[in-house]
């Protein structure tokens, strides 16, 4: 629930704006993520530069709602390792998806690795803020044995 925070003080009285929460944070973060080809499509049906480019829409994604969580928490290192698996996996697939292309057996170990990443921090944030998951991120889980993770 987003929570008022005062920004300043006028002789009309205080200013203030809602802040979101971090449960909020995370719920739209979880939100965000279940929709996203590199994290729900199966690896055989992958489109090498659609993979790539939802893996940079998660980094910038991230990269913004980083600055909106309180420092220091949980929910901060989940994103912020989500956010670094997400740059690994882009620079991974090289200029154009390049390497991707060149290599699927590569490309298939390093959507495993990625995936592992984000769904561990997906099941610490669902535990951490007691969120329920979608029926896509629950297959990402069960694909890493991380289902009993899942509120």
């Amino acid at each position: 629930m987003s929570k008022p925070k005062v920004t300043g003080v006028s002789m009309w009285g205080l200013d203030w704006e809602y802040v979101a929460s971090n449960k909020d944070l995370a719920r739209r973060v979880l939100v965000f993520l279940e929709d996203r080809r590199v994290i729900t499509d199966h690896p055989d049906r992958e489109d090498f530069d659609s993979t790539r480019e939802s893996a940079d829409q998660i980094r910038k994604f991230l990269t913004l709602e980083i600055m909106n969580v309180k420092a220091g928490g949980e929910l901060e290192r989940a994103l912020k390792a989500i956010r670094t698996a997400s740059r690994a996996f882009v620079d991974a697939a090289g200029q154009d998806s390049k390497l991707f292309k060149s290599d699927h057996r590569y490309f298939k170990m390093t959507l495993v690795a990625y995936r592992e990443v984000v769904a561990r921090q997906v099941a610490a944030i669902s535990v951490n803020f007691k969120l329920p998951i979608t029926d896509e991120l629950a297959q990402l889980l069960a694909e890493h044995d991380l289902s009993s993770h899942q509120t």
